[in-house]
């Protein structure tokens, strides 16, 4: 059996106030939930209020839903055309497009992950965004004859 606790009772540092919480919960303490962004607002007493806002997640989805996207469309051409790199170069692609997208639960959590959950979405990411980059760079030459 494995030594590492379970999800359920894993417990994780708070953003907002510091103090322990469960891994997928809300802070006891605070309130906090992953997927918030914290702001403290002083209050004139010395004391503080955290305000909690939505994170924003557009880049995050946007390359996972290209690196998937991405991945699915080298695996079909690689398939249709007997290109064993292609297929196997696009299974890549998809895995790291659906980790990223799982991880960061379809791009809206990233301020509460933890260094473990950011690596492992980071290459779905990055692949996502290297072909949006060339399709971009391919118009903009294009623009230029």
């Amino acid at each position: 059996m494995s030594d590492s606790p379970s999800t359920a009772e894993r417990t994780d540092k708070c953003q907002a106030c510091k103090r322990l919480m469960p891994h997928r919960g809300t802070c006891p303490t605070c309130g906090w939930q992953r997927g918030k962004v914290t702001t403290p607002t002083w209050l004139p007493d010395g004391s503080y209020v955290y305000n909690k806002a939505e994170e924003t997640s557009g880049k995050r989805l946007l390359g996972g839903l290209c690196s998937t996207a991405g991945g699915l469309l080298l695996l079909l051409f690689g398939a249709f055309t007997a290109g064993g790199g292609l297929i196997f170069f696009g299974l890549l692609c998809l895995a790291a497009g659906v980790t990223s997208l799982t991880v960061t639960r379809m791009g809206r959590l990233w301020d509460g992950l933890q260094a473990e959950e950011r690596a492992a979405a980071w290459p779905g990411i990055l692949v996502g965004w290297l072909p949006a980059a060339a399709v971009v760079a391919f118009i903009g030459l294009m623009a230029q004859l």
